[in-house]
């Protein structure tokens, strides 16, 4: 059933922020699971006679680093795995700013975010695309889940221990249709707040890119190839270097986009770039 979130069978053109967005997470969740690979091994060395507390204050006393309050094994937990939330939150936001300048080049070129400027940009996102014409099929829970992770952010991220939001948030997921969807968390993720576990970290993770598949394959069938002389920033006349062989630059850029164009594509797209 992982191939519900990852099926990439549907997904027929490498879309710019889709590929910047895998590419992002793929490293941020490597980066976070150095981290925890790093705590658990310290915690394997902590000399069970000794406190984990005064283990931590020796250690960095010998690699002279400060630590400024205490650390145990009670307190430091939870709060590692949520700030890892606030890299993955900030990348999704990235993404959703990307897919929006992508629907201008390739799908809808006068596209752009409506929706109340104190919604979340991912709100935002969802109410132009309806708006706009498209219906990206994403289950409620899914949403749900991102909201839910995006409340435990702005509680770490703003420093605020009034985890209400938290909790109502977690109050709309529907469990038991997320662990039909997606049975690889079951009884892993999500958690309510105060039981934030890796788990989370990875359940945010797959969400943000099973998010980016969906509206990726809602937007299929939409392109407007032979506009993107107008539009791709690579294409515009003025910041093409004088003596470029034009129809192999448009050849380069579409193979990179995974579309493979016909010779008679390429002068309609050439014809197109002309007119600018």
């Amino acid at each position: 059933m992982r191939i519900y979130f990852y099926n990439q069978r549907e997904i027929c053109w490498k879309l710019p922020s889709r590929e910047r967005l895998f590419k992002r997470l793929g490293e941020y969740d490597t980066m976070a699971e150095f981290t925890v690979l790093a705590e658990r091994h310290f915690e394997s060395l902590c000399n069970k006679a000794t406190s984990f507390s005064d283990f931590v204050n020796q250690k960095a006393d010998e690699y002279d680093v400060k630590i400024r309050n205490g650390v145990s094994l009670e307190n430091y937990s939870e709060a590692l795995y949520k700030s890892f939330m606030i890299n993955s939150h900030a990348i999704f936001n990235d993404f959703i700013e990307n897919f929006k300048n992508d629907m201008k080049v390739y799908i809808k070129h006068d596209f752009g975010l409506t929706g109340k400027p104190n919604n979340s940009l991912y709100e935002r996102l969802l109410k132009s695309m309806f708006t706009a014409g498209f219906n990206p099929q994403i289950p409620q829970w899914l949403n749900d889940i991102a909201l839910y992770y995006r409340m435990v952010r702005n509680c770490v991220a703003h420093n605020n221990n009034d985890e209400t939001k938290c909790v109502n948030a977690f109050s709309r997921i529907d469990l038991k249709q997320m662990c039909k969807d997606y049975p690889l968390f079951t009884n892993k993720a999500p958690n309510p707040p105060g039981k934030i576990t890796m788990d989370d970290f990875y359940l945010y993770s797959a969400s943000i890119k099973h998010i980016a598949n969906l509206l990726t394959i809602s937007i299929q069938g939409y392109e407007k190839w032979e506009d993107i002389g107008l539009y791709h920033p690579e294409l515009q006349l003025n910041s093409i270097p004088k003596g470029t062989d034009k129809r192999k630059l448009i050849s380069q850029i579409m193979d990179k986009l995974g579309h493979r164009c016909t010779d008679n594509e390429i002068s309609n797209i050439l014809k197109k770039m002309m007119l600018q």
